[in-house]
This record gives structure tokens, sequence and C-alpha cells, in this order.
């Protein structure tokens, strides 16, 4: 969770954020418990850091425990959630991407 936090302040601390600002996080191995505070502490950061622009997030957990964490931030997103999915491949994942940018123009 602290490399996916990490990365998400390189970006948001950018001056040309993309827009839409679209990410798209695989997970590489989850290692061990994320705590819900963990998960909530890292929803609290999005909602204070994230740029207001459109784009969605998608979350790619291959493995049973990833996605059953990133259902847990999915589900912890409040006002967030319609901006975030979670999938079990990145196909599915850019596919749904794609078809936000598509149906707006943006995102």
């Amino acid at each position: 969770m602290s490399e996916m936090m990490e990365e998400l302040r390189k970006i948001y601390q950018q001056h040309d954020v993309p827009k839409p600002l679209n990410l798209l996080f695989v997970d590489a191995g989850i290692t061990r418990h994320i705590t819900r505070g963990e998960i909530v502490s890292a929803m609290d950061f999005a909602r204070r850091n994230r740029p207001d622009c459109p784009g969605r997030t998608a979350l790619v957990g291959p493995s049973d425990l990833s996605f059953g964490t990133f259902r847990m931030v999915e589900g912890a997103a409040g006002e967030f959630s319609r901006h975030i999915r979670v999938f079990r491949s990145t196909e599915e994942a850019a596919r749904w991407i794609a078809l936000g940018e598509a149906s707006s123009g943006v995102a």
C-alpha cells in the first residue's frame, strides 16, 4: 500500500497532471494483511490531494488476496466510488478506462 501511496503522491504533485487523470494499478503481490486503517488513510489522502479533474482509477488484483484488498479500497472510496473499479485482469481494466474516455470525450 505504501508503494501505491508514493506513486499517487508523485502524480498528484505534478504541475501538468494529465486530464483526464486515468490510473491503472496492478498488484505485484501483496505480501501482508492491509488494515482497514491503512485503507481509510489512503482514501483520505486521495480526497485531500487528487486534482479536481475527470478520470478513472482501475485496480487490478489477480490473486484472491489482492482482489479482496482492492475491493475494500473500492468500498472505502465514498464519493470517489463511481470513479474506482476493481478487476482481475489488466485487459478488463484498460477497457473500462477506455469506455470512460469514449463516452464523455474525457472520462
